[in-house]
């Protein structure tokens, strides 16, 4: 089971998301944005201890983070990352979770908060067997369920929590 989670902080001018993956075996991993390939979980509050230090560092210097802060993404970026953490071939079969509230809308404060349309409601029937990721530079590609690529991919849960309607 994989899980897609988003910070957005605006006070703090924090945006930035991780994903969580529990394997069968019970192991825990977490992929960062800036990281190639999983780490296990017991590494990864250091690594994020340090990603937000470095930055808090940058901030004491100017009054807000630098514009390329390792935890400041833009959509763009984080859309790119969900892609490259779903869109793999998995081992063994994997369900991917993700909140609907932050990755599927197309308006916010920032001009490119356009993350992943696709699980917009008005998307999703019409494309329950597609992962589209034609959008994202690095994938503009749309997977059909039958790809080989996913054939462990059991399915993308979209989840509504706070105040949606679940």
């Amino acid at each position: 089971m994989i899980s897609l989670c988003r910070l957005r902080n605006i006070e703090k001018d924090v945006h930035y998301a991780i994903a969580i993956r529990l394997s069968a075996t019970g192991t825990v991993d977490v992929l960062l944005p800036s990281y190639e390939t999983w780490i296990p979980y017991r590494q990864a509050g250091i690594a994020i201890g340090k990603l937000f230090s470095e930055a808090r560092g940058d901030q004491i210097t100017k009054s807000k983070y630098r514009v390329d802060s390792k935890i400041k993404l833009k959509g763009a970026q984080l859309v790119k990352f969900a892609a490259r953490a779903i869109a793999q071939e998995f081992a063994r079969p994997t369900i991917v979770l993700i909140e609907a509230e932050g990755w599927r809308n197309e308006q916010g404060q920032y001009p490119d908060s356009k993350i992943w349309p696709q699980l917009k409601n008005e998307y999703l029937q019409y494309k329950r067997n597609v992962l589209d990721f034609r959008h994202v530079a690095s994938h503009n590609y749309e997977y059909d369920r039958e790809d080989s690529m996913l054939e462990n991919l059991l399915a993308v849960v979209r989840l509504r929590l706070g105040q949606e309607t679940p």
